[in-house]
């Protein structure tokens, strides 16, 4: 039982994941980068 159930959710979790997960990891990519450099220079900038 455990195994079906894995096989079917493998291949479709995969395929959920991984679409959402390249536009997804796009925008957050530069959002991240963004947000931790701006962190970054405002901690420079306090020191």
């Amino acid at each position: 039982m455990p195994q079906s159930l894995f096989s079917s959710s493998h291949p479709v979790r995969a395929e959920l994941v991984e679409a959402p997960s390249f536009p997804f990891e796009e925008k957050c990519s530069p959002s991240t980068s963004s947000g931790r450099t701006e962190v970054v220079v405002d901690a420079n900038r306090r020191a």
